[in-house]
């Protein structure tokens, strides 16, 4: 049986994230929840929403893609929407939200994509915003 032992690690060290990729997702994730979006909701005069870590972060098996980008996926749970899921606002204002949270805080604007807001850092990797009703 072969030995493919070191195949494997050298395999890893291509796709495993380094220290500073792994505090670059940590720096863009607090930024964009402390910085913009917690800002936000308080100016508008709306409770703020909490955060969750979802997603391959979470369970701390990101790993860089085939054209080197990587991600974080981040719950935003909206704590002020009314019990009665009839009274949501549609996911289209809410999205619009958080791109108006986040707009402008890096180069590329923000993509309202159908699941999350979308944004993308410079160093190759993005940070998806997902909304959620907090119960």
């Amino acid at each position: 049986m072969a030995n493919c032992h070191n195949e494997f690690k050298r395999f890893l060290g291509e796709i495993e994230l380094t220290e500073t990729e792994t505090e670059n997702l940590k720096r863009g994730r607090d930024s964009l929840r402390k910085d913009r979006i917690e800002k936000y909701y308080e100016e508008n005069g709306k409770r703020k929403p909490s955060f969750c870590e979802q997603g391959s972060f979470a369970v701390k098996t990101t790993i860089r893609q085939d054209n080197k980008d990587y991600d974080y996926d981040d719950g935003v749970y909206l704590k002020h929407l009314p019990e009665k899921k009839e009274e949501w606002p549609k996911t289209e204002t809410v999205h619009n939200e958080i791109v108006e949270a986040v707009e402008g805080h890096t180069d590329t604007p923000p993509k309202d994509k159908t699941a999350c807001v979308r944004v993308q850092y410079k160093k190759d990797y993005h940070i998806d915003l997902s909304c959620q009703k907090r119960t």
